[in-house]
C-alpha cells in the first residue's frame, strides 16, 4: 500500500486525539497505524506512543514494519507490545519479586487446587473456570456467572499460588490495574496510546486502557467488532467500543474498504455478517475489480468430502489453507495430505495436560534441586499439600536434590517409592531391558496415582503415547539425552511457529486463523451440527458462531470453497440460497475437476 486512502487519511491526521477506528477484514489498520505514529513524531518531537497487540506474532510484525520506517532516534519513542507484556514492565519497575505462572507449572497448581479443594470437576473445566474469574474485575459480575464450587476452587488456586510466591498473568494485570487506580503505581510514560484488535480486549485490559486514557494519554482504539470471537475467553467484543464511545466520546471512524477478498467474496460475507444484530452497521467495499470464485459443495460423508479436498489440492498444489470449527476434523484429513503441512489454532501434543505432565517427570529426574519442579511431580502422584510445602522447605534450606533428603514420614506410598528408587532414575543408561524397567515402573506408579494408560475404549490415552515416545527416544539416544530433551521442552524458551510458505498445506481452526490471509481457502465440514456449535444457546453465542464464519470467509483472497456433509448450515442459507441448491442439484464427485 502507497499512499493513504480517503478513509485512511483522517485517522492518520486525527491521531492527537481520543479515536475509535472500526476497520473491516483487511482495511490496512496496521498500514493506518504505522502512518498514525509517523505523523505523530513529526509532529510532537517529545511524543512517547505505545502500541498495543494482542500477540506475541503481532507484536513481532508490527515492530518490523516500524524498523523499517522510522529512524533509530525514533523508534526509542515507540513502545510495541502485548498488554501482558506492558504490564510486566510495570511489574520490572517496583520490581515485583514473585514468578510468573504460566504453561505446566500454572496447569500444575490448577491441578493441585482440585485436590485440596475437594471439588469434583474435570480438569479442562476447571482451567476454563479459573481463566474465566481471572480475568473479571467485578466481584458482582463473578457472584452472577459461577457458582460457589467454582469461586471456592478459584481461592483455592489463589491461595496456593500466593503460598509459592507466584501468579498468573491475570492476577498481575489485576494487581497492575488496582496499582494504578489507587494512585500507588503510575500509569506507563507515555503521550500517545494505539490498541489493535480491541475488541478481544477483556474487563482487566479495558480498566487499564481507560486508566491511560484518563490519564491524560490520547487514545486510539482500532478492531472489528463483526471479528469478535473470543468470548470464552471473557473478551467484550461490541460491548468494549460502545463503553469507550460512552466514557471517552472519540472520533469514530470506519476502514470499510478491504484489500484482501475479491468482491465475489467480500459479497457473501457481507451477506452472513449482515444477520446480526448486535453490531455497528458499516458498508464493505472491495478494492479488487473482481475475478474472484466462491463455490459451495456438499458430499455425502466426512470420507467423500476428504477426497474432494485432496483433488482440488492435487490439482493445484501452492496457497491452501483448510480451516474448520475444530481441530477433530483437521486431524482426520492431516495425515492424508502428500504436501507439507502447517498447523495452527490448535494445542501441540506436548501442550497437553497429560503430555507436558510426563515432560515434568522426565525433566525432574534432570533437575532435582528445583522445588517447583518436584511440587509439580509429587502432585501428579496425588501428594498432600503439607508434605509438598514440608519437601519444599527442606530443599529450599539446604540446597539439595529430591533425592539427597529424608521425606516427611506422612508422604503417600507413591512419593515414597518415587524417592527410594529415585537416584536410578537420575542415571545413564543405554541398556533398552534396563530403559524398558524404568519406564514399566512409572507407569505402574502412575496408575497407582489413577492415571490411567488406557481410555475406556482401550485405545492409548495421551499419558501413555507420552511415555511410550520418551521411551524410543531414550532406548534411540539414551536415557540421559531423553531427560535433556524432555527439560528442554519443558522448561526452556517455545519453539517459533514454523515460517510459511505457498507450497505448504495450512491447517487451521477457524479461530485460529483470525489475522491470516491465503490464496485459497476451504473451509471444511460446514454442516448443521458443526457450525454453529451445539453449546451456542442463544441469540448472543450464535452471533459469536456466525461472526466466526464471517472470519473464516475473509482470510480468502482469491478463491473461498465451503464444503459440508449431511445437512448444511443455515449460516450457509443466510449467504447464498442460490449456491446452497447448485451444490445440492449437482452431486460433487472426489474426482470433479474444474
Amino acid at each position: 500500500m502507497g499512499k493513504p486512502t480517503e478513509e485512511q487519511r483522517p485517522v492518520i491526521e486525527n491521531a492527537s486525539a481520543n479515536n475509535m477506528v472500526i476497520a473491516a477484514p483487511g482495511s490496512g489498520k496496521s498500514f493506518t497505524m504505522i502512518e498514525a505514529v509517523i505523523s505523530i513524531l513529526k509532529k510532537y518531537p517529545y511524543a512517547r506512543i505505545g502500541m498495543v497487540t494482542f500477540t506475541r506474532a503481532a507484536t513481532n510484525a508490527l515492530a518490523a514494519k516500524l524498523q523499517k520506517r522510522l529512524s533509530k532516534k525514533d523508534l526509542d519513542r515507540v513502545l510495541v507490545d502485548t498488554f501482558h507484556g506492558l504490564v510486566k514492565k510495570q511489574l520490572d519497575m517496583i520490581r515485583w519479586p514473585g514468578k510468573m505462572l504460566i504453561g505446566p507449572a500454572q496447569r500444575s497448581v490448577i491441578h493441585r487446587a482440585l485436590k485440596e479443594s475437594g471439588v469434583t470437576m474435570k480438569f479442562a473445566e476447571a482451567e476454563f473456570v479459573i481463566d474465566a474469574i481471572g480475568r473479571e474485575m467485578d466481584t458482582d459480575v463473578i457472584s452472577v456467572r459461577h457458582n460457589r464450587q467454582q469461586i471456592h476452587l478459584f481461592n483455592t488456586y489463589q491461595a496456593l499460588c500466593q503460598k509459592d510466591h507466584v501468579a498468573d498473568l491475570n492476577a498481575l494485570s489485576k494487581f497492575v490495574v488496582g496499582q494504578m487506580h489507587s494512585g500507588k503505581m503510575r500509569t506507563l510514560d507515555l503521550t500517545h496510546l494505539i490498541v489493535d484488535e480491541v475488541q478481544d480486549t477483556d474487563s482487566i485490559q479495558f480498566s487499564w486502557i481507560a486508566l491511560h486514557t484518563r490519564a491524560g494519554v490520547y487514545t486510539s482504539i482500532v478492531g472489528d467488532d463483526d471479528q469478535a470471537i473470543y468470548s470464552f475467553r471473557s473478551s467484550g467484543g461490541v460491548k468494549i467500543f460502545q463503553q469507550f464511545e460512552k466514557h471517552f466520546r472519540p472520533n469514530i471512524f470506519y476502514l470499510n474498504t478491504c484489500f484482501r477478498c475479491e468482491p465475489e467474496i467480500l459479497e457473501v460475507a457481507g451477506a452472513l455478517i449482515g444477520k446480526n444484530v448486535y453490531r455497528y452497521a458499516k458498508e464493505l467495499r472491495s478494492a479488487k475489480k473482481g475475478g474472484g470464485k466462491v463455490t459451495f459443495r456438499s458430499y455425502v460423508d466426512m470420507e467423500e468430502q476428504i477426497q474432494g479436498i485432496l483433488s482440488l489440492i492435487n490439482q493445484d498444489p501452492h496457497g491452501w489453507a483448510i480451516l474448520s470449527r475444530n481441530n477433530a476434523h483437521l486431524d482426520e484429513l492431516e495425515s492424508l495430505i502428500e504436501q507439507p503441512v502447517i498447523r495452527y489454532g490448535g494445542k501441540s501434543f506436548w501442550d497437553e495436560k497429560e503430555t507436558s505432565d510426563v515432560l515434568s517427570l522426565m525433566a525432574f529426574f534432570r533437575q532435582s534441586n528445583d522445588p517447583r519442579l518436584m511440587k509439580r511431580v509429587l502432585a501428579l502422584f496425588g501428594e498432600q499439600e503439607s508434605v509438598l510445602d514440608d519437601v519444599a522447605l527442606s530443599m529450599r534450606g539446604r540446597k539439595v536434590t529430591f533425592g539427597d533428603l529424608a521425606i516427611p514420614e506422612d508422604s503417600s506410598l507413591e512419593t515414597k517409592t518415587l524417592h527410594s528408587n529415585f537416584v536410578r532414575f537420575t542415571q545413564e543408561s543405554t541398556d533398552k531391558v534396563e530403559i524398558a524397567k524404568r519406564f514399566a515402573n512409572l507407569t505402574k506408579w502412575m496408575e497407582s496415582s489413577s492415571i490411567k494408560m488406557r481410555s475406556n475404549k482401550g485405545t492409548a490415552t495421551l499419558t501413555k503415547i507420552a511415555l511410550d515416545t520418551c521411551k524410543q527416544w531414550a532406548e534411540k539416544t539414551g536415557w540421559m539425552n531423553m531427560i535433556n530433551r524432555a527439560a528442554a521442552m519443558s522448561l526452556g524458551p517455545r519453539k517459533m511457529d514454523e515460517e510459511y510458505s505457498p507450497e505448504k498445506v495450512v491447517l487451521s481452526t477457524l479461530h485460529g486463523s483470525k489475522g491470516l490471509e491465503w490464496n485459497k481457502v476451504i473451509i471444511m465440514s460446514c454442516n448443521a451440527d458443526q457450525i454453529p456449535s451445539k453449546r451456542s444457546v442463544g441469540e448472543e453465542a450464535i452471533e459469536e458462531e456466525r461472526r466466526l464464519l464471517y472470519v473464516g470467509f475473509t482470510r480468502a483472497e482469491k478463491q473461498l470453497f465451503v464444503m459440508w456433509y449431511g445437512d448444511p448450515s443455515f449460516f450457509l442459507r443466510e449467504c447464498s440460497e442460490e449456491k446452497i441448491k447448485e451444490a445440492a442439484n449437482i452431486r460433487i464427485s472426489p474426482v470433479y475437476t474444474e
